[in-house]
């Protein structure tokens, strides 16, 4: 029997590998496939299994099936919940330690990496291949986790500046009396953007909305990201990470 090489080329689209074919000698690209774990077992010269998902329309771009694992949903929010109650108390804390303003930003950002890294790799253990879903579960427990950071915030606010102490808690079980508490802060400002005066008022509410646009719109890119990192074999249903030059007999 005539040996065939078969070179999967090294060209990835959000995670897809084109593959190439031989007929009459010539090479023809098959359009997007995916080399499933399974096949790489035997590495020389036999394959066990390729698993070529093709696009009918042979565009370079491989795309998530769509498909759930309610368990990986649950895993997910279980894992951005568990991560993001900590995250907030750090981040919470942290922010009123920071006097600069880059330093703030940079952790604002890793804030919200944070936030949406924990429940992508969670899902992705659990094998959810929808972004959209993925997508929802970040930001629901961003958004879960944001709220608690306003709580201990507003604690540490009353704390450092000896106007008295909460309890971080009582106001999470309380969004009325914690708005009423941050809309008091807002009229008296906590730092400035100069040195002059403390920022108050709307510039203030701009900079704290544009803050939690930041986080949450960082966690869902995030989240996003780690999920299309890696292609999936519906077949073996497993996450692929590997291509090679593959020998076929």
């Amino acid at each position: 029997m005539k040996k065939m090489n078969l070179k999967i080329a090294n060209h990835s689209y959000f995670g897809a590998v084109v593959g190439y074919t031989f007929r009459d000698g010539l090479a023809q690209k098959s359009g997007p496939s995916v080399i499933c774990p399974c096949s790489l077992r035997e590495r020389k010269f036999k394959v066990r299994r390729i698993c070529f998902n093709r696009h009918p329309m042979r565009k370079a771009t491989y795309h998530l099936s769509g498909n759930v694992e309610p368990m990986g949903v649950i895993f997910g929010c279980a894992a951005g919940l568990a991560a993001g109650f900590p995250l907030a108390f750090v981040y919470a804390w942290g922010i009123i330690q920071i006097d600069e303003q880059k330093m703030a930003a940079i952790a604002t950002l890793v804030y919200g990496a944070a936030l949406g890294a924990a429940p992508a790799y969670a899902m992705r253990w659990g094998k959810v291949r929808n972004i959209m879903v993925a997508s929802v579960v970040a930001l629901a427990t961003a958004a879960g986790s944001l709220y608690c950071s306003w709580a201990f915030w507003a604690k540490n606010i009353l704390k450092t500046s000896e106007q008295g102490e909460v309890d971080a808690f009582s106001l999470m079980h309380k969004p009325q009396a914690l708005w009423e508490l941050v809309k008091l802060i807002n009229q008296y400002g906590t730092w400035g953007t100069t040195k002059d005066s403390p920022t108050k008022g709307a510039e203030l509410w701009a900079i704290w909305g544009l803050e939690a646009f930041v986080v949450l719109g960082i966690a869902v890119t995030i989240a996003i990201v780690i999920l299309e990192s890696q292609p999936f074999c519906e077949t073996c249903k497993l996450w692929c990470s590997a291509s090679e030059k593959l020998f076929l007999w």
